[in-house]
């Protein structure tokens, strides 16, 4: 699935609203558990993935910010989720 931005759109506001529908849809998914409990949380892995790459693209705005979210984001891709 590939990402535009809207008419008149920021880039800033684009991308902001971008990361909140990718975690919107995460918690929606393991929250209401629409599939499989497997595919609920392979789906939010690969939202993650999407939310890093993100975070990427605006590293050098961010400054000293990303490492701290880099970290925040990987710890939660490598935890197992509790059952």
């Amino acid at each position: 699935m590939s990402y535009l931005l809207e008419n008149n759109e920021t880039l800033s506001f684009g991308l902001k609203r971008i990361v909140l529908e990718l975690i919107d849809r995460s918690v929606f998914n393991l929250a209401k558990g629409n599939g499989s409990f497997n595919d609920d949380v392979h789906d939010t892995r690969k939202n993650f993935k999407k939310l890093r790459t993100v975070l990427r693209l605006i590293k050098s705005e961010l400054g000293g910010k990303i490492s701290m979210q880099k970290i925040y984001f990987t710890g939660m891709l490598a935890e197992p989720y509790p059952i």
